[in-house]
């Protein structure tokens, strides 16, 4: 298996599951995407008034965990990466996409906020110079979902 080195100051999902919303936050940039997950779930269980913020880290999440994933090769299974983010699509996509389709023009905002705010901020633990292009295509396949639900709208 082919693992990215991290930035030092890069936040382990351990220890990201030990800080409270706010931190998590406040230190967004150094988490494993799958921290972002919990953080967007998270929002979504405790601040019912912000579900289209959870929404919105969900798909930060969802774009850095598959720039990761392209990265490093991981389509087995039995990899702990693919493991868990199957786990967390299989488990947090359902949650939200349900509320998000009630109102698809929040949908498509909560995507691009989430595509710009990537292009925007670093990122610990893939970087983002080195792996340029494939950024580039993922976020294209975000561009591609926008387009798509704007013509189911």
């Amino acid at each position: 298996m082919f693992e990215l080195k991290v930035k030092k100051g890069a936040i382990h999902p351990s220890d990201a599951g030990k800080l409270s919303l706010k931190e998590l936050k406040e230190n967004i940039i150094k988490l494993h995407p799958i921290s972002i997950y919990n953080l967007s779930i998270g929002i979504f269980n405790k601040e019912p008034n912000k579900k289209e913020e959870a929404l919105f880290w969900y798909y930060v999440g969802a774009l850095r965990y598959r720039i990761r994933l392209e990265v490093i090769g991981s389509y087995d299974d039995r990899d702990p990466e693919m493991f868990y983010f199957n786990k967390i699509e299989f488990e947090y996509k359902p949650i939200l996409l349900e509320w998000a389709k009630d109102d698809i023009n929040k949908w498509i905002n909560s995507i691009k906020k989430a595509i710009e705010w990537n292009k925007n901020n670093d990122n610990y633990y893939t970087d983002r110079v080195e792996y340029k292009n494939i950024e580039n295509n993922i976020m294209e396949e975000f561009n591609y979902l926008i387009k798509t639900l704007k013509e189911i709208n």
